[in-house]
């Protein structure tokens, strides 16, 4: 059974209060629902979404497709934005890092510094210059054999598309994935123990043709599936 849970009822001048107001909410709609997929929405939700996670399930897994890591400590000297939501989720100890992985990296970035941040954080990462190198199926057993039979959030970044495919997006980056690579991968990992996740950084008024919305749902067709 599939329940559209409507729009979450938070303000859009304070993104801290913002936070918390998605975070009350979630846990209520928790009480009903057995697992929940988000619509974004930028990628701040993913944080307060983790912390309704945690009261249901525990510390998860995350599977992060992308193109930029988001797990900066600050962003133009905010703490929460949408490039560090999974840096406040690891400080809550919300995330099991151990077998969590970033997928689809290719964004440009500040400073060599930024990937080794990452890697001391605990995070592994597949690049998308790495899928092109190893195939769809090497990239579907390394995130399987990261994984393991941990409980799995996925939360998927629709910028971790080439433009080509997404391009209504606030911070596009070419060389992504193609859409048929995301759906191979999505059916691969078959199996593994997902409960929930999110499809973020969709902005249909980028997107003169309307492929970014209609990629977007198809993308969340297929969480719901794994679920």
């Amino acid at each position: 059974t599939i329940i559209d849970g409507g729009d979450l009822n938070i303000t859009p001048f304070n993104i801290h209060e913002a936070i918390k107001q998605m975070y009350e909410q979630l846990l209520e709609k928790y009480k009903i629902s057995k697992n929940i997929i988000i619509m974004g929405g930028d990628h701040t939700i993913s944080y307060p979404s983790l912390k309704a996670i945690n009261k249901k399930f525990g510390k998860v897994a995350l599977i992060h497709f992308d193109s930029h890591f988001d797990t900066w400590d600050e962003y133009f000297g905010e703490k929460c934005t949408h490039g560090t939501p999974f840096k406040r989720a690891l400080e809550e100890d919300l995330i099991d890092v151990d077998h969590s992985m970033h997928v689809g990296i290719h964004g440009s970035i500040n400073d060599y510094s930024d990937i080794e941040n990452d890697e001391k954080l605990g995070f592994k990462t597949i690049f998308t210059q790495e899928i092109d190198e190893i195939g769809i199926k090497k990239t579907i057993e390394k995130i399987k054999n990261r994984v393991k039979d941990k409980n799995v959030y996925i939360s998927i970044d629709i910028d971790v598309f080439d433009p080509s495919f997404a391009p209504g997006t606030g911070t596009p980056e070419p060389g992504g994935l193609y859409s048929r690579e995301m759906f191979q991968i999505l059916k691969g990992i078959q199996g593994l123990n997902i409960i929930g996740g999110d499809v973020v950084e969709v902005s249909p008024s980028y997107d003169n043709g309307n492929i970014t919305s209609q990629l977007a749902a198809n993308v969340i067709y297929e969480l719901l599936c794994l679920l």
